[in-house]
């Protein structure tokens, strides 16, 4: 073994475990263990085991217990080691090794010299004042733990100072080995006592049927035989269900102390006869005793644990923080700016073009950010395998041979009557203009005509045989035009991938430069590293000893989730329940996550996934102990026999794979009584009307059910968020005054309120944002900012003040009188989501931003939960996920089973819950349906899109305690070729079999149960409802406001430029704010200069500016942008229009970075004014719009290379639209004449000023 000097310059030393190699502290690393021997009847490794286990101890086990041994020393001995703080010992042992290895010894040496190792006897001379028997003591040691259950193997190497006694070394020795062989005896697995024999288990459990019941029941099962309370996990996916859990633990036990009769149901719960009181308080103690420490959490949370003990072995920053989906979403966009600044051009104009097939976006960011925030888990679980690049081409035909084809086709003239001949010669145009066309262009060849005939293999034209000579000479370009079509979803495919690929190296650089993961970033690094073993090591650094591994809602894990758990559940398995167990429930009927790579098959096939010799023991639960018999009816009767329903012929694997899930439910609720009514409303041509008609309606209900059966909490479940909103308004106090509450996560523009609250936010950054003035000026919320007429100078008066009290007192502060000030005029709901609205702010003013759109952008896209309690609930269908009421109505029943609107993707996996093995772009049913080896994996995917539609049907149906009212369009006439839509399955279950007239609207089509259920108060009387009514086009809440975002005319950009020398970030518009990363520093640097008189050139506070504004560059990026900004001030030109000249300071006003909002033609445009120089009479206090401005200036920057003043004056040509806004933009602003503003560019590279009017 190599020499070490020890260090005697830092006491830390003490406590580090050093490398023999290279005398430097030994990373950690996670190394893979050999998997424990099996140890149940039937596993490798022999029978279950007798007595306890051998723990498999960290070897650092040691090293804490010497440390912690130096920490506890006595006072002299400190004293000693800080007048020469060298090492007095230090200790390494290595993996486990039999007993008989051979121990190499350190001999006596000089403290300062290298400690030799691998001494020969030579060495002991320079220490013979210290000849201590370290062999005896290391006997000693042996013989005092023969019988350990461990033997701590390798060496143990000692260095001695002068002045250590022999006796000191020898207690110090006992005293850390005795508190190492305390700590690993407190590792061993402890043998569960009493009761039935506990077993691996997993729960099938319908809905109703308790699954959070049978979770805190097997968790109180474990914790009564012995199991200490930080040894359970019991994990699930929402912290209100970890709540849940531990809040039912603890209220179990609270109450079998306390009464009698809940011992004696705990008694059986538990199958432990005889509980008595005292045992109870006992858990409830220690359960009080360790509540820092229990283990009931999300998965999430258990998995950030794990990372930040493991983050140097994993490879993530120790520092990192988590950060939230608004702020990952920032993160995202600014990754895939940096992504096309950085990129090649053309490579990434072609790979939009390919991925897009040439269609026409609105925003290329949008696009992209779309993309990559549906696929980028896919992308990463399906990174390391050939699954993108999985599909082989097919042959075509080469440029001579289709020429050869087409005119082979030509001669082909088929014989029979005339349409057959026009037939065929229309197909020849066809093929000819495929020649040089796109993949369209041949599936119109293979749409139409004699060739669809012969691509469906009928090769009948109108009852008439094709002859085989023209059939043949078709198929040889319909094989052609397959390979071109399969060219397509392969090059697709390819983008997909390539662009993902992109972004994902710039979205790494982008969180590893702000030192943050999202929450799937700890995920995916805890899936992809190899944790097999590893699970003592993992409970070391928890501090906890995990031996019982209890999961909830099995059936929203995802691939990735499981890939990470699947080590410790292995691990957890491989023991006999007494010692380790593993508990898993939930329900594959609820599972409606797909879009978060929810994989149900891992809950259904979890007894195969882990192996035979798991032992796992599979449990289905059937029996409702939430709904009345006549609800359970009617979920057995839509749900039974799907594959026998019309509505799901489309889609067979869905139905058969729910039919072979699906038992017949029962229920205990026998004494409850229940209704269930299926009803059509009024029949209304106009889609979006008919959407708000049933809303409109259902709220209606809601109205008569609150009325009728008061005390009832009724819950309408919905689709999506915005429907939410609109019932919530037909509640409201403007029109049915009915006490509800939005559950669940919604923005907060929910409520007209806040609304306008954010309109008022707008207009503080766009004083001419003339829209967002409307709403505000048309609010309640108008008078109190003193918005009372409309008008430049108004709206100016109101944004600058708006801005001075963000600057002065943060936004949570101005916000507040503005709530205060309104709160008579809205109702209680509305209120809620405007104090909600100042908590946001409150977070945000962390952040040191003063722009209010950003603020506005996180508002509309971060889901807040309203936590008031209503007896009526308007919510989305998911956010109802394990909830129930007493009445549940289901009004927006007309979505489509399997929409592939939005779907980017689809794969396949190898096996149940295994590796993607391939995935394809999608393209339409007519491209994948051509392919014999693609087709199965399309109808896979789509497969399952359906069986989610399923789900959710499911779950909303069985939240219902005792009513269940449904309520959807009466059917078209061309409902047979309609897509199958949720509705239709359900009118096909329920309606009786006999009946086959039609349905009109306004009928009742199904009811089960007692009418009298609706009697016990007078109904509520609605009026009646016309379909063609004007309200039924918007909602109209007491806060009125038009659209706050309109189609954008165009974008008066600040650096507006042709494509010449341009990044591709520049060509394709890729945001709203400044087109590249050196403008928007530009922008930043010249906002910073008032005058050029009064400017001292800070470069500290330059380079912050331009930081703040382009976070994803470096400190070195930024102060070479200011060094070339400052370089740029020198130019003559430029120190011309940056100065005020002979002027009196009172005569000239400077505004930077102006924004405007202002109609042209019919639409809105909008823009950001760089600079304005403000003329007006020389007063001595002249500030504030209400001064009379004579004449202004508009100041445009151009970053254009130009060769002199005639080159400039030729590019300036090209910003005369940009120019022509601003100067509109600030006539209309001052209230000045379109000639009294002048425009100025200046090209700030060459120093050159050109007028622009």
């Amino acid at each position: 073994m190599s020499g070490r000097r020890t260090d005697a310059a830092a006491p830390e030393a003490l406590w580090l475990f050093r490398d023999t190699q290279h005398g430097e502290p030994a990373p950690a690393t996670v190394k893979p263990r050999a998997k424990p021997d099996k140890n149940k009847q039937g596993k490798p490794g022999g029978g279950a085991r007798k007595g306890p286990r051998k723990p498999r101890a960290p070897s650092r086990d040691l090293f804490t217990a010497v440390a912690g041994a130096f920490a506890r020393s006595s006072e002299a001995a400190r004293a000693e080691i800080a007048a020469d703080p060298a090492p007095v010992l230090q200790a390494r042992s290595e993996h486990a090794v039999p007993k008989t290895r051979s121990r190499q010894l350190a001999a006596p040496g000089p403290a300062d010299a290298p400690v030799p190792w691998d001494a020969d006897a030579d060495d002991a001379s320079h220490w013979p004042d210290h000849d201590i028997d370290l062999e005896r003591a290391l006997d000693e040691h042996d013989a005092r733990h023969a019988d350990s259950p461990w033997t701590p193997g390798g060496e143990l190497e000692i260095a001695l100072l002068p002045g250590s006694s022999r006796d000191q070394v020898l207690a110090l020795l006992r005293e850390a080995e005795d508190v190492a062989s305390n700590t690993i005896e407190g590792l061993q697995d402890q043998r569960l006592g009493g009761g039935a024999e506990l077993q691996h288990v997993s729960i099938l459990a319908s809905a109703g049927s308790g699954k959070t019941y049978q979770l805190t029941n097997r968790y109180l099962q474990i914790l009564s035989r012995g199991a200490a309370p930080f040894s359970i996990l019991a994990s699930t996916f929402t912290r209100a269900a970890a709540g849940e859990i531990r809040d039912r633990i603890l209220r179990t036990l609270a109450e079998s102390a306390d009464a009698d009769d809940k011992r004696h149901e705990l008694t059986r719960r538990l199958q432990r006869p005889g509980l008595s009181r005292q045992f109870v308080l006992d858990l409830l103690t220690s359960l009080a005793h360790n509540l820092h420490r229990l283990q009931i959490r999300t998965l999430d949370s258990f998995f950030g644990t794990i990372v930040r003990c493991f983050c140097l072995e994993l490879g993530l920053p120790s520092d990192a923080r988590i950060v939230d989906e608004d702020e990952a979403a920032r993160l995202r966009r600014s990754a895939i700016q940096r992504m096309l600044e950085e990129g090649d051009e053309e490579a990434i104009i072609e790979l939009l073009s390919s991925l897009t097939e040439g269609s026409s976006e609105r925003a290329v960011t949008d696009t992209i950010d779309n993309t990559v925030s549906s696929l980028y888990d896919l992308y990463r679980e399906a990174r390391y395998t050939d699954a993108w690049h999985a599909i082989a081409p097919a042959v075509t035909l080469t440029e001579a041979a289709l020429d050869h084809a087409i005119a082979d086709l030509r001669a082909a003239v088929p014989s029979g009557p005339k349409r057959t001949i026009d037939a065929h010669a229309k197909d020849c145009e066809r093929a000819e203009q495929c020649r040089t066309g796109s993949s369209d262009d041949w599936m119109e060849f293979f749409s139409g005509g004699l060739a669809a005939k012969v691509s469906d293999g009928s090769c009948i034209y109108y009852s008439k045989p094709i002859d085989p000579r023209t059939v043949e000479a078709y198929e040889r370009l319909l094989t052609h035009a397959k390979g071109v079509y399969r060219r397509r979803v392969i090059d697709q495919t390819r983008a997909t991938h390539e662009l993902l690929l992109r972004f994902d190296d710039c979205y790494r650089r982008v969180k590893h430069q702000h030192k943050v993961l999202t929450f799937s970033d700890l995920t995916v690094a805890l899936a992809q590293a190899d944790l097999s073993g590893q699970l003592d090591d993992i409970c070391y650094r928890l501090d906890a000893r995990l031996r019982h591994v209890l999961l909830d809602e099995m059936q929203d894990t995802s691939i990735q989730q499981w890939n990470a758990l699947r080590p410790i559940v292995d691990e957890t398995v491989s023991y006999t329940p007494e010692e380790r167990s593993f508990f898993c429930v939930g329900d594959v009927k609820q599972s409606i996550y797909g879009w978060r790579n929810a994989c149900p098959e891992i809950l259904s096939r979890v007894d195969t996934l882990l192996g035979a010799g798991a032992g796992i023991v599979k449990q289905t639960l059937a029996t409702s102990y939430r709904s009345a018999p006549e609800v359970i009816d009617v979920v057995n009767k839509i749900f039974s026999r799907l594959a026998d329903n019309p509505t799901l012929q489309r889609y067979p694997d869905a139905a058969q794979r729910w039919d072979e899930e699906f038992t017949a439910h029962t229920t205990t609720r026998s004494e409850l009584a229940g209704f269930v009514r299926l009803r059509t409303v009024a029949r209304c041509e106009d889609q979006a009307k008919r959407q708000n008609l049933r809303l409109h309606e259902a709220a209606h209900l809601v109205a008569e059910l609150h009325h009728r059966r008061p005390g009832k909490t009724i819950g309408v479940l919905l689709r999506t968020n915005g429907a939410v909103g609109r019932v919530l308004y037909e509640l409201g106090p403007t029109r049915l005054k009915i006490p509800a509450t939005g559950r669940g996560g919604g923005p907060l523009t929910d409520a007209p309120a806040v609304n306008a609250i954010l309109d008022l936010l707008r207009l503080a950054d766009h004083p001419d944002h003339s829209v967002a003035a409307f709403n505000v000026l048309s609010s309640p919320l108008g008078p109190v900012v003193g918005l009372t007429e409309d008008g430049p100078g108004p709206r100016h008066r109101v944004a600058a003040r708006v801005r001075r009290l963000i600057a002065s007192d943060g936004l949570a502060r101005t916000l507040q009188p503005w709530v205060k000030a309104i709160a008579g005029q809205v109702d209680e709901r509305q209120y809620r989501r405007c104090m909600q609205l100042i908590q946001l702010a409150q977070t945000w003013d962390q952040r040191a931003s003063l722009r209010s759109d950003d603020f506005v952008a996180m508002v509309e896209i971060r889901a807040v939960a309203d936590p008031a309690a209503s007896p009526v609930q308007v919510m989305t269908i998911h956010q109802a996920k394990g909830l129930e009421f007493d009445i549940v109505i289901l009004p927006e029943l007309e979505g489509e089973l399997a929409s592939t609107r939005t779907l980017k993707v689809v794969y396949e996996r190898s096996g149940d819950a295994g590796p993607i093995s391939r995935i394809a772009r999608h393209v339409s049913k007519d491209m994948w349906s051509m392919f014999d080896d693609l087709r199965p994996m399309f109808e896979q995917h789509i497969g399952r899109l359906a069986h989610e539609s399923l789900c959710l049907l499911y779950v909303a149906v069985t939240r219902a305690r005792e009513g269940l009212f449904m309520l959807i369009d009466p059917p078209g006439e061309n409902s047979r070729t309609a897509p199958a839509r949720m509705a239709s399955l359900v009118l096909h279950a329920l309606r009786p079999a006999g009946d086959q007239g039609p349905v009109e609207p306004d009928q009742v089509v199904y009811e089960h149960g007692d009418p009298q259920w609706l009697a016990p108060h007078a109904p509520v009387a609605p009026a009646a409802i016309d379909p063609s009514a004007p309200h039924l086009e918007s909602p109209q809440a007491p806060l009125t406001f038009a659209p706050t975002q309109g189609p954008l005319l165009r974008t008066a950009s600040t650096l507006a430029s042709d494509l010449a020398g341009r990044t591709v970030g520049d060509v394709l518009a890729l945001s709203d704010g400044p087109t590249s990363a050196w403008a928007a520093a530009l922008r930043a640097l010249f906002a910073e200069v008032s005058w050029l008189e009064e400017f001292r050139g800070d470069r500290k506070a330059l380079r912050a500016a331009v930081q703040a504004v382009v976070p994803n560059r470096d400190e070195v990026w930024a102060t070479a942008r200011v060094d070339e900004f400052l370089g740029m001030l020198e130019a003559q030109d430029l120190r011309r229009a940056l100065s005020r000249g002979g002027a009196p300071a009172t005569a000239l006003r400077v505004e930077r970075q102006v924004p405007f909002a202002r109609l042209e033609g019919g639409a809105l445009q909008t823009g950001e004014i760089p600079r304005v120089v403000l003329e007006h009479d020389d007063m001595a206090e002249a500030t504030g719009p209400e001064v009379q401005v004579r004449r202004a200036t508009v100041l445009g920057f151009c970053l254009d290379t130009v060769e002199g003043p005639e080159h400039a004056a030729e590019r300036a040509a090209a910003y005369r639209e940009p120019m022509s806004a601003w100067r509109a933009a600030t006539a209309e602003q001052w209230g000045l004449e379109r000639s009294a503003v002048a425009g100025v560019l200046l090209f700030v590279s060459a120093g050159v000023a050109v007028p622009l009017t």
